[in-house]
């Protein structure tokens, strides 16, 4: 995944990036709509970082989350897609630190198809989807003390005690958000997961159809 030009050395992965991958039957307007009030619900908004020229986004879409969308078609009707979605979060409202989250989709050979469910005919997509999850924090107090030449020099002291046990705990919380995140897409998905706690039936309605159900 390119760096990001905002504040890149303010800025720290607390875990590797989270990959689902799922292909079969699912309906990729309605995964987007599951996704988008996740991100609402846990109080995520568009990043305002320069987006990284690495990237070269065909399109830009200035849209709620949506930072790139590329689409391609063949001649069979098979459709590639990659889309990049660029969130920000300050976590408790701590106006010291920052949270990113990226989201990155890549579907292939996906085709519109119909199945039949209760007797009745389901419009769906048919095809293979990838989602990336990179989650990033900013020590938003660094970049701050780095523009005052007086304060820059008490960084290094702030930072290893008074933001130490601040900056653990949100890495920590940072990366729970994250995997709650993954969860609930392979639960959308009907994907194996393996909690440590009884799960309570997902408010979102899954609109994937894995075959071997």
């Amino acid at each position: 995944m390119p760096t990001k030009q905002i504040n890149g050395k303010y800025l720290q992965k607390p875990f590797n990036a989270f990959k689902i991958k799922y292909k079969d039957l699912f309906t990729l307007s309605e995964l987007y709509k599951a996704l988008y009030e996740w991100m609402q619900e846990y109080g995520w908004q568009p990043a305002h970082y320069k987006y990284p020229s690495d990237e070269r986004p065909a399109v830009v879409n200035s849209d709620y989350l949506e930072r790139y969308y590329y689409h391609k078609q063949d001649a069979g009707g098979m459709t590639e897609h990659f889309i990049f979605w660029r969130l920000e979060k300050n976590p408790n409202n701590n106006a010291r630190l920052k949270w990113y989250l990226d989201i990155n989709f890549h579907t292939l050979a996906l085709k519109p198809t119909e199945i039949l469910r209760d007797n009745k005919k389901i419009k769906t997509d048919k095809g293979e989807v990838e989602i990336e999850i990179q989650a990033y924090l900013e020590k938003v107090y660094a970049r701050e003390m780095d523009s005052n030449k007086y304060l820059k020099l008490f960084k290094k002291l702030f930072t290893e005690q008074a933001y130490h046990d601040q900056i653990e705990q949100s890495e920590k919380d940072l990366y729970h958000e994250a995997y709650l995140l993954q969860n609930f897409i392979k639960q959308w998905f009907k994907l194996k997961r393996y909690q440590p706690y009884e799960e309570t039936k997902s408010f979102h309605p899954s609109y994937a159809y894995p075959s071997h159900r």
